[in-house]
């Protein structure tokens, strides 16, 4: 796709929203104009199935498709969806399960523009950020029973490598490797503690654990913040 001049105004979503499938090619030129459109200038998604996200209890996800430059805050419903799915441009994903209530904030996180380096003998592949908000006041822990899935592609030459999530810890300014998926022994996950020595507990669980899924490396967890995926 080539987007050449013209002015894209005043639209509720993107200015321009490019879902090109893997193969795919977008090009600016001739100076295009973007100005008041509410999910930001343009949105590119180059995932194979963009819109294969199941229905849960009879309601589709909201799909929201993230520029590089990231979403402004993006409402949650859930009397109308089972949640919403943050696509990114590289094929990682940010889903939000109901029950949710509140808004969302979603960008990508480039190498560049992390809270701090990655631990030694850690290398950076792919970075997400999810700020929680309700009436536009931080929200640091989903407590009405839904949850945040953050997605990663892996690389086709990462296949096989061990890649951890870290997280980064607002409350210690450290990063954080969430620990590998676990089960007890009837076959559920094990729900672990991001903070086990705080008492009384404040809520920040991960569901299980990470886990390879398919093509991605994925973790469930009960807050928001930056996430990024590494290679060891």
């Amino acid at each position: 796709m080539t987007v050449n001049g013209k002015t894209f105004d005043g639209n509720g979503g993107y200015g321009v929203l490019a879902v090109l499938g893997p193969n795919g090619a977008f090009t600016l030129s001739g100076t295009p104009v973007f100005t008041n459109n509410g999910l930001g200038d343009y949105a590119v998604n180059m995932d194979p199935c963009p819109e294969c996200e199941k229905k849960e209890e009879g309601k589709p996800y909201n799909i929201i498709y993230v520029p590089e430059t990231g979403t402004p805050p993006v409402p949650q419903d859930c009397s109308q969806c089972s949640g919403t799915v943050f696509m990114f441009p590289s094929g990682d994903r940010a889903k939000l399960t109901c029950p949710v209530s509140g808004e969302a904030t979603v960008s990508p996180v480039p190498g560049d523009g992390l809270p701090g380096p990655v631990p030694t003998a850690r290398s950076f592949i792919s970075g997400a950020s999810v700020a929680l908000t309700k009436d536009g006041l931080p929200v640091s822990v989903l407590t009405e029973g839904g949850y945040l899935t953050v997605s990663f592609v892996i690389p086709a030459e990462l296949k096989g490598r061990s890649l951890p999530i870290l997280y980064r810890d607002a409350i210690t300014g450290s990063w954080v490797e969430l620990p590998a998926y676990s089960t007890r022994p009837d076959g559920s996950p094990i729900v672990h503690r991001l903070h086990p020595d705080v008492t009384p507990d404040d809520l920040m669980h991960i569901l299980g654990g990470v886990r390879v899924t398919g093509d991605a490396v994925q973790v469930k967890v009960s807050f928001g913040g930056t996430f990024v995926l590494v290679s060891r």
